[in-house]
């Protein structure tokens, strides 16, 4: 009875978040001390059960980890339990690693122990396997709806619509997923999505040479900058008030996470 009471989470409480991940090792300060997850890594995996993950709080000395008795064996869905946030991560391949920035509180890739950006692709295949069925779906343009609209508003693809935007046009920008609606090339008829409208709104808050639009909400606008960063604009401050590195880090960290 007093084995199962010291965990943080108790076994009837489990849910299943992730299925048929296998196994990993976690460490006693997560499951049992509840200090959260701040860091994980995937190596090549011991056996066929294994998934490669390793999870810790990022509070253990070396000390601590090579005691056998404070890493234990889990299920990786048993880790998702104490921290659904690592769920949009879990397909990312052996020799990389996440770690938890400790101001805005989201992963950000390491590769070497050097940051690294996250792939696109990836991002935009974490947001498929979301992908809501509604009543009229999003149809993806071809490549020539997207060179005739900026004709007409006289954007160059590549300068003035970065390739990252244009990779998510053409590839994912028919995912209904979660309360965010980004940006359509299609959707004439809409207000709050159509590339067009979007550019409108940007230019009524004065911030039209900044860059081009992800998406409205509510009035403030996410915005894609030239340099590919993604920021967040406030209607009722009038400011950048958050920004990510890229645009898979924004899918990933804040329309998955944050607004799904």
């Amino acid at each position: 009875m007093g084995l199962f009471n010291k965990y943080k989470i108790k076994a009837k409480d489990i849910k299943p978040y992730v299925l048929n991940y296998g196994a990993c090792l976690a460490s006693k300060m997560i499951t049992q001390k509840g200090l959260g997850l701040n860091y994980m890594y995937r190596e090549e995996p011991d056996n066929d059960v294994d998934s490669g993950w390793r999870f810790f709080s990022g509070c253990e000395t070396d000390d601590y980890v090579n005691n056998p008795k404070n890493i234990e064996l889990y299920d990786v869905n048993t880790i998702a339990n104490y921290s659904p946030d690592i769920i949009p991560f879990l397909d990312i391949a052996e020799g990389f690693a996440l770690e938890r920035d400790s101001k805005s509180g989201r992963f950000y890739l390491l590769k070497d122990n050097e940051k690294t950006n996250f792939d696109l692709d990836y991002a935009i295949g974490q947001l498929r396997k979301r992908d809501e069925e509604v009543p009229i779906h999003a149809k993806l343009p071809a490549k020539e709806d997207l060179e005739k609209l900026a004709k007409e508003l006289g954007l160059d693809l590549g300068s003035g619509i970065p390739f990252d935007y244009v990779h998510y046009l053409l590839t994912a920008s028919d995912v209904t997923f979660g309360v965010l609606e980004p940006v359509q090339i299609l959707n004439e008829n809409s207000k709050q999505d159509y590339l067009p409208c979007l550019l409108e709104d940007m230019e009524s808050l004065g911030i039209g040479g900044k860059g081009i639009p992800l998406c409205n909400d509510n009035g403030d606008i996410y915005y894609m900058a030239k340099d590919g960063k993604v920021f967040l604009y406030s209607a009722d401050s009038s400011r950048d008030v958050d920004q990510w590195d890229n645009l898979a880090d924004w899918i990933l960290n804040e329309w998955i996470l944050n607004r799904g």
